[in-house]
């Protein structure tokens, strides 16, 4: 089964580039300049974005289900993406000289979203206390805050900035250069590395408080670790594209389900199956609906509420 989704994967990036509003060939990428440029300075980029994006919100989501002992941790579930989205909404509404150059918002909203981290370690800190009930709490309490702040921007904000505000808020993974998704890699490839070496520590606090104690592990020492870093991950996807809802929760699931629950496989198949799940969902938003292109966000929120459905129903049939 490793090998089968591995093989889907690498299968779907050399594939994908070849859907959209226009269908391209091998043959007519040699034939025509213009579809070779497509080809080459679109589509390609634009899969890559999907590839890393998909697979760093992979490993993020299984991190903070092991942080929060939860399988439905996610980082949206700690208000990270809610600071970015208060921080880019500030940018349109107050820098009215950005126009749709979501480029330049970029800087404001991963400090909003580091922000918002920031808050909620403050939280955890002045309680003395990294319990995942503490930290989750402190989540909800941003993301409501933040909540009510966006709501009264947009309430006074112009047509033209709402208009700005709900197209970034669907998170997209377009892009037309390299530059965004070879930034994302090396800005995420340390932080990827450090998580990885210290998987057999997510081992341990995915067992639960009392085990981890029982194996000498410092529980809060770890949990503050794993959280900054993590949200720093989450806080780099949102900057550059948007909030993508939901590959975080679905793809280490089902990984777990395929795979197991051990930390040294299930962090490298929690990325393979965010980036598959990605990359289908931005090649199915620019071919289905083509001449439109909705954005990955929006199909990644209706993946995310069938997921949360068959849960549902799975759990009735087992009661």
């Amino acid at each position: 089964m490793k090998k089968i989704i591995i093989f889907i994967l690498f299968l779907l990036i050399l594939i994908t580039p070849f859907f959209g509003n226009t269908f391209l060939t091998p043959f007519s990428l040699f034939s025509d300049e213009t579809l070779k440029t497509i080809f080459l300075d679109i589509r390609i980029p634009r899969m890559l974005n999907a590839l890393f994006s998909g697979a760093i919100l992979g490993i993020c989501g299984a991190v903070f289900q092991a942080v929060f002992t939860n399988p439905l941790a996610s980082p949206f579930t700690l208000g990270i993406s809610s600071g970015a989205s208060l921080a880019a909404f500030i940018s349109i509404t107050f820098i009215p000289f950005l126009g749709l150059n979501f480029a330049a918002i970029i800087p404001f909203t991963f400090v909003g979203a580091l922000t918002a981290t920031f808050f909620i370690y403050m939280i955890a800190k002045i309680k003395k206390d990294f319990q995942p009930e503490t930290l989750l709490l402190a989540g909800i309490a941003v993301n409501f805050l933040v909540s009510g702040t966006i709501t009264i921007l947009q309430l006074t904000a112009s047509s033209y900035d709402i208009f700005k505000m709900i197209h970034w808020a669907m998170g997209s993974t377009e892009t037309v250069n390299y530059v965004t998704p070879l930034t994302i890699l090396l800005i995420s490839l340390p932080l990827i590395i450090i998580i990885s070496l210290k998987k057999e520590e997510l081992n341990i606090l995915s067992t639960g408080e009392e085990n981890a104690l029982s194996h000498g592990l410092e529980t809060d020492k770890s949990r503050k670790f794993f959280f900054i870093t993590t949200s720093a991950l989450a806080a780099i996807i949102v900057a550059f594209n948007g909030p993508i809802a939901f590959i975080g929760i679905i793809a280490p699931n089902a990984a777990r389900k395929l795979f197991g629950a051990n930390y040294s496989s299930l962090l490298l198949f929690s990325a393979v199956t965010g980036a598959i799940i990605l990359i289908l969902c931005d090649v199915t938003g620019r071919t289905l609906f083509a001449p439109s292109d909705i954005p990955s966000g929006a199909l990644t929120s209706i993946v995310g509420a069938l997921f949360f459905l068959n849960i549902i129903v799975r759990h009735k049939k087992t009661n």
